[in-house]
């Protein structure tokens, strides 16, 4: 795909260096989005400042966040908030009851605000198609070199490795994975004193921004999973590396692009997190006294076990997860699913890779899909790709890992894949990612059925 839309149209877009308070009203978003995260429900603030962020929008229409924000009528931009809050309510109730009912109206209601909303980013990107739009939006210099041959390849390793033994672990107590994730925090170098907050959440993650005019504008979710509370740290390690990155960037600046938000946290955990040096740092600081060693962590986090939601899987089947969702949001966006329910859409994109999910896996168990966040999905298989291909050119380690992040924060980079490129010397490939995948989990290298040719990026 050839991105030709203007570059002085694009800049004031990602970077948000407003006069007015366009970019402080984009950063409180953020951490009402935390509150929610937190089972707070801030409405009456969500609505106020979805009306302030449409009203700041119409003073200049020439770029794509104020087209997001600023589209239709002041009631269509609550109308979009209340939808997402139903189809949130809807899918936790799904859940709960296994009525599909409860979530298919309001979630197919959010959908048609989607596809209008993608519609207009579509005109202004001159993109083939709404959903290219929409993931144009989220990321700039949009790149993702997964095919669907490499996904199949990925999901055949899966299904060979699920017949496995599954490893028994020691239990970590609570106590000892909070000193570990203390040790982190520290690692890291995350400023809890000025950027960084730490907040409750139901599940972990990272919002905001350093300098935003938000007390401690990196907004940090950390958990403790007692069902798993191995998987815990390296799900919190994940969210750590991305407040790494937030909070180094310069005032009045967002991520380049949510696919390097994620090449950073997929560093952390999987580059950084599976390296024996950082194996070793667990052990000394909780996990040996709990009864791990080395080999124990190794085959631990090599384990492939079919019943886990996404959240809970491993590098080796998550990319294949992330291709379900997002050619799920691209059928619907794209309006392919002409007389089909979303459930009938669903059933068929996974229908190839049934026999690596869960029984009882559906599309309103990801978190984006049923909060319409479409677009965003498929930038975590390019951060995957730039995760592994930064990681191995950088050279980083447990040692240089903050120098390389504060490196990358401050380049005022607009665009992923050229960001990429300039970092590492070559173009954004999933080789890094393929060799690290064939040498951790021990499966041969992959040869994917059909010849795959590397995205390029072009500005014209």
């Amino acid at each position: 795909m050839n991105y030709h839309y203007n570059r002085e149209k694009e800049a004031g877009g990602q970077q948000l260096a407003f006069k007015d308070n366009y970019y402080k009203l984009l950063c409180e978003r953020e951490a009402l989005k935390m509150q929610f995260l937190a089972q707070k429900s801030p409405v009456a603030a969500f609505v106020k400042n979805s009306l302030q962020l449409w009203y700041a929008a119409q003073w200049d229409k020439n770029d794509p966040s104020r087209i997001f924000y600023g589209y239709g009528l002041p009631q269509f931009a609550i109308m979009r908030q209340i939808e997402r809050k139903r189809s949130l309510e809807g899918a936790r109730e799904a859940e709960k009851t296994g009525k599909l009912s409860v979530f298919t109206e309001p979630f197919e209601s959010m959908v048609q605000n989607i596809i209008r909303i993608g519609e207009e980013l579509q005109d202004y990107y001159e993109c083939e198609t709404p959903y290219e739009a929409l993931r144009e939006f989220h990321t700039p210099g949009f790149a993702n070199p997964f095919s669907a041959s490499h996904i199949h390849a990925l999901a055949k390793a899966v299904g060979d490795r699920q017949g496995q033994a599954h490893v028994d672990v020691p239990n970590i107590p609570q106590t000892t994975h909070d000193i570990i994730i203390g040790k982190m925090l520290e690692l890291a170098e995350i400023d809890l004193h000025h950027n960084v907050e730490l907040m409750n959440v139901e599940a972990p993650a990272c919002l905001g921004y350093p300098e935003s005019g938000i007390e401690k504008g990196v907004k940090l979710g950390l958990t403790y999973n007692a069902d798993n509370p191995l998987k815990s740290l390296l799900n919190n390690w994940h969210e750590i590396g991305h407040a790494c990155y937030r909070q180094f960037m310069p005032a009045g600046y967002m991520v380049a692009g949510r696919a390097m938000d994620e090449s950073i946290a997929f560093m952390f955990e999987y580059h950084i997190g599976y390296s024996d040096e950082f194996l070793a740092f667990l052990l000394e600081n909780g996990l040996e006294e709990c009864g791990y060693d080395k080999a124990m962590l190794k085959a631990a986090f090599t384990t492939v076990d079919k019943n886990t939601k996404r959240i809970e899987t491993n590098p080796l089947r998550h990319p294949v997860d992330i291709f379900v969702h997002s050619r799920f949001e691209e059928i619907l966006v794209n309006e392919e699913n002409v007389g089909q329910p979303p459930e009938a859409v669903f059933a068929n994109v996974i229908e190839p890779f049934k026999n690596i999910f869960p029984d009882d896996y559906s599309f309103f168990q990801d978190a984006h899909t049923r909060g319409g966040i479409f677009g965003d999905r498929e930038a975590y298989n390019a951060g995957y790709a730039g995760a592994f291909q930064i990681g191995t050119l950088m050279n980083v380690t447990l040692d240089n890992m903050v120098d390389t992040v504060k490196i990358i924060a401050k380049s005022r980079s607009e665009y992923f894949a050229p960001a990429i490129h300039r970092w590492t010397g070559k173009p954004l490939s999933i080789h890094y990612y393929m060799n690290w995948i064939s040498e951790t989990f021990d499966v041969p290298a992959f040869t994917p059925s059909t010849p795959h040719r590397e995205n390029t990026f072009v500005i014209s």
